[in-house]
């Protein structure tokens, strides 16, 4: 409580300690790339699997969780999350992505951003409901033509050397009773990666403040 204190007076003192500086966007800009990296590399694996893959965010979520909540006690500061999820969709859109998997990891950046701002970035359950927010919203980005333009998402997964017979299992799944599972799943698996971020930075979490 004192330690929260005297962050709030040097603050006070010093309102620049609230703006992004140089290093900030270094850690940011160093870990968004370590966030699209462990996404791919845990989406390819779970792919391995005929219906893996539309729950590769449910399952990324965890680790990724980790690496979200290290960024928000690491830059307390507002604009944080917008920057890296907005560099994370250009990246995306760069390399191809399909379908709104970009676009719906900016539309979730900016909401997990004003969720996560409404505490200042120092409530734990409004950065755990904006990092869901951001999670889920990107998720759905990418299953959204997954359901609703399957020809389409079939035909740019073909072009890219997929088959349909590899395919069909997981459109069948996703476009049926199992959605609100998947859904479900991904949720789950955003909380549980906030809950394990903040046991792990324990100390970070307290030198920047979040409760």
């Amino acid at each position: 409580m004192s330690e929260n204190i005297v962050q709030d007076e040097v603050t006070a003192v010093n309102p620049q300690n609230n703006k992004l500086v140089g290093r900030d966007f270094i850690t940011i800009g160093i870990f968004t790339l370590v966030l699209i990296v462990v996404f791919f590399g845990i989406a390819t694996a779970v792919s391995l699997i005929p219906i893996g893959f539309v729950f590769s965010y449910a399952v990324a979520g965890i680790p990724i969780g980790i690496i979200f909540m290290y960024v928000l006690a690491k830059v307390p500061k507002r604009g944080a999350v917008a920057i890296m999820i907005t560099v994370m969709a250009v990246i995306f859109f760069l390399m191809g992505a399909p379908g709104l998997m970009a676009p719906g990891a900016f539309v979730g950046g900016i909401v997990a951003e004003i969720i996560i701002s409404s505490g200042k970035y120092k409530v734990f359950w409004r950065n755990l409901l904006g990092y869901v927010a951001y999670l889920t919203i990107n998720w759905y980005g990418h299953m959204h033509t997954m359901i609703f333009a399957t020809e389409s998402y079939t035909a740019e997964m073909v072009a890219t050397g997929l088959t349909v017979e590899s395919l069909q299992p997981m459109l069948n799944f996703i476009n049926g009773p199992f959605f609100s599972l998947v859904l479900a799943a991904t949720v789950v698996g955003g909380i549980l990666g906030a809950l394990l971020g903040r046991k792990t930075l324990k100390k970070h979490f307290e030198k920047a403040g979040i409760v």
